[in-house]
């Protein structure tokens, strides 16, 4: 029998000063483990062209994505899927995947289960945001220190990315 965590009902809505900038993308948490007892972290993410992950795979949590404007191509193994607005992706953990964006500006709700990774994955390396808009891209992103949180949280590169 499974058992019940019992949380307390809560929202959030996208404000400026509790939304961060992260490799010039707007992220905004939307349930954090800790709210959701350890069961789910759901951020909003407006993307930037040009920082998209290269091919990995998760060991300790599914993903999953909707899009809510723009359109992102994922590449799922072998498959390459094509995800206009309004497109559901479930990523189990395990399977190689990789996306990018269309436009700067492109946004999905992005969740994983159980919660916890994508608050410690974006933490060391954002910034409070004071305005709801993208930021511009960092001069110098710390690619090798963001790979090494990445290998430690459980996320493996079949290939060694180059930094870009």
């Amino acid at each position: 029998m499974t058992d019940i965590i019992r949380t307390a009902p809560f929202h959030h809505t996208p404000r400026a000063g509790e939304s961060w900038w992260y490799l010039g993308c707007l992220v905004t948490s939307l349930a954090a483990a800790s709210e959701t007892g350890g069961q789910l972290s759901a951020v909003e993410a407006v993307i930037r062209k040009g920082v998209e992950p290269p091919p990995h795979l998760h060991n300790n949590e599914d993903e999953a994505y909707y899009i809510t404007s723009g359109r992102f191509t994922f590449q799922v193994g072998e498959s390459s899927v094509d995800a206009p607005e309004g497109t559901f992706v479930w990523l189990p953990r395990h399977v190689v995947h990789s996306w990018e964006v269309d436009r700067n500006g492109t946004t999905a709700l992005i969740l994983t289960t159980p919660g916890g990774f994508l608050e410690a994955m974006f933490a060391p390396f954002t910034e409070t945001a004071s305005v709801l808009e993208l930021p511009p891209m960092p001069e110098s992103p710390p690619w090798e220190e963001i790979m090494d949180l990445d290998l430690r949280l459980g996320v493996e590169y079949p290939e060694v990315p180059a930094a870009p």
